[in-house]
């Protein structure tokens, strides 16, 4: 497994779908998520750290694990299916490790408040992980020449990623979420994809 941070939120406008980026730590692999706008929101709160006066849904579950004396070990994106990703919320309880299904969107909401490592399985960075260097038009001139200027995608903070975050926008303007998974089996022709 290997540990991740939460980069950005992007929304693609082609897709009008909001996106997590996620950013190997030690590494310079890049994943993408789609998620829902709730979730999108949920997170880009807990990365600027921004409280509401009444507990939204995330913060609620933090603070009944608070409560309850339970601490999240970790968050777990455990692999692909037919384009969707999977995730556990791993906790422990008296040395027993208790596994809870949950969408990557709300998982990473949740450990952002917990302040809980996101670890990915190396699989999926091989499946899906976008490589910096991979970004880069000279690069990959196989796909550079898809792309054209202006980016579908809208970077509502971190301009000091303001390098990267250009690349990574050229890269994804006119990318859908089927390109990320080529070698994948999937009959869902919709253009919109699941949302994770």
């Amino acid at each position: 497994m290997k540990e991740v941070t939460i980069d950005s939120i992007m929304f693609d406008l082609i897709n009008k779908t909001p996106v997590v980026i996620l950013k190997e730590i030690n590494g310079d692999r890049y994943l993408p998520i789609l998620i829902g706008t709730y979730e999108a929101n949920a997170i880009d709160m807990g990365l600027k750290n921004i409280p509401f006066p009444r507990p939204m849904t995330h913060d609620l579950l933090y603070h009944i694990l608070e409560k309850l004396d339970r601490n999240v070990e970790f968050v777990h994106i455990t692999h692909i299916e037919d384009s969707t990703f999977y995730s556990n919320i791993v906790l422990y309880n008296e040395g027993e490790k208790i596994i809870i299904d949950a969408r990557p969107s709300d998982a990473i909401a949740l450990a952002l408040r917990t302040k809980s490592p996101v670890l990915v399985n190396e699989e999926i960075l091989i499946q899906a992980g976008i490589p910096l260097k991979a970004l880069r038009p000279e690069n990959r001139p196989e796909i550079s020449d898809r792309f054209h200027k202006g980016s579908g995608l809208n970077f509502p903070h971190d301009e000091k990623k303001v390098d990267d975050a250009s690349q990574f926008r050229e890269f994804l303007k006119d990318v859908k979420p089927e390109d990320f998974f080529g070698d994948m089996d999937n009959d869902d022709d919709s253009s919109g994809g699941p949302i994770n």
